[in-house]
């Protein structure tokens, strides 16, 4: 894909063309001619408001009108969340109450909250998610998934901060498998069963999207555990080079993956780099969280760099060690702003790490990677 013109190295919230929701109500300290006091001014609504999609297997349950998702499968369920996205969101902040500064609930003017989500049919999904691809100039869809020990209300929040901080011209969209959202060795198994399990629902959801959204253009990003659920769908779906999502894949990510390296390298990446599709894999040496799962499993994780790098022609290995200052050193992709940008020159130009202006040149025994500038 061509640029388009030359980018800033970073984005941000400033970069949003969409406007913010709410208005100024009617002018006080007057009377009305019948004597009344004027009602008082609105206060105008300091966040956006951003429609992400969602594909589920989780099992739900309705609560004051609005759907709610837990721990356990259930049948497939479509819908559309509102998350708020402050006016004073910081780029790769996933603003949460804070009790250092005494918030004890969500506040749509501080926080990325989810407002409320909808269930829909799969009919009217498709339909309102294809009306708005067609809005977008490039007619692309944005479609994550994520890993270990998440709620569906956080791949919700981390979907539209990730659209929002990326600029996305386009349908935000996630697939959410039944996480136990627990920190815990029981809640890993349970999950890495969950994952195992959930792959033929997001290989459906894959070739729904691509054969009924009407996107030219798909983005895909899948976050630690979660690149089992999606490497093995696409894979699968590839072997068709002639499926929907062959076709129209414009670039897979891969954050942090908590996947067998040797496993990845022999049956995964090889069908993922016949495709189109720029594939960019993001490890860490600093990876607390993978270093955990390499003890759990018995072998070195494809997120990880150490001992060694996972390379492989076609594909695009970034090393991220120190970029995320974070205790576990896990969730760069989305809380770095250097990785945030770099995500930005990737998926809105359409530039390979070679002319992405964070990164260097890194020639290894298995081949060339990339690492970010100090």
């Amino acid at each position: 894909m061509e640029p388009e013109e030359l980018p800033p190295v970073a984005a941000g919230p400033d970069d949003m063309e969409s406007g913010m929701v709410g208005s100024a109500g009617p002018q006080s300290g007057w009377k009305s001619w019948f004597g009344q006091e004027a009602a008082e001014p609105e206060k105008e609504a300091a966040f956006t408001q951003m429609r992400v999609f969602y594909g589920t297997d989780r099992n739900h349950w309705m609560e004051d009108g609005q759907a709610k998702y837990g721990r356990d499968f259930g049948p497939f369920d479509y819908g559309v969340t509102t998350v708020s996205i402050p006016r004073e969101h910081k780029l790769a902040k996933l603003e949460s109450p804070s009790w250092l500064k005494l918030e004890f609930r969500e506040d749509p003017n501080k926080h990325v909250m989810v407002m409320g989500a909808e269930r829909k049919s799969k009919d009217d999904f498709f339909s309102e998610l294809k009306a708005m691809t067609a809005e977008s100039r490039r007619e692309s869809v944005l479609l994550f998934v994520h890993g270990f020990n998440v709620a569906f209300d956080d791949a919700a929040r981390r979907t539209a901060q990730l659209a929002y901080d990326l600029t996305f011209d386009g349908a935000p969209v996630f697939y959410s498998w039944p996480s136990q959202s627990r920190l815990s060795i029981s809640g890993y198994k349970t999950d890495a069963e969950h994952a195992e399990k959930a792959m033929p629902h997001l290989k459906e959801f894959l070739n729904d999207v691509a054969t009924r959204s009407g996107a030219k253009r798909i983005y895909l990003i899948a976050h630690s555990m979660g690149n089992r659920v999606l490497t093995q769908a696409v894979k699968e779906l590839f072997e068709d080079k002639q499926c929907a999502l062959a076709r129209c894949c414009e670039s897979i990510v891969l954050a942090a993956p908590d996947i067998s390296a040797k496993v990845f390298l022999q049956d995964i990446a090889p069908r993922l780099v016949e495709s189109d599709a720029r594939v960019t894999l993001y490890a860490s040496s600093a990876d607390l969280a993978l270093k955990g799962s390499q003890k759990f499993n018995g072998e070195p994780r494809a997120g990880d760099i150490t001992p060694s790098p996972v390379i492989i022609d076609g594909m695009e290995t970034v090393d991220a060690s120190g970029v995320d200052t974070s205790l576990l050193g896990h969730s760069y992709y989305g809380d770095s702003t250097t990785v945030v940008s770099d995500l930005y020159q990737l998926i809105k130009y359409g530039r390979p790490a070679w002319l992405r202006p964070a990164l260097k040149k890194v020639k290894m025994p298995a081949g060339t990677m990339y690492r970010f500038h100090d």
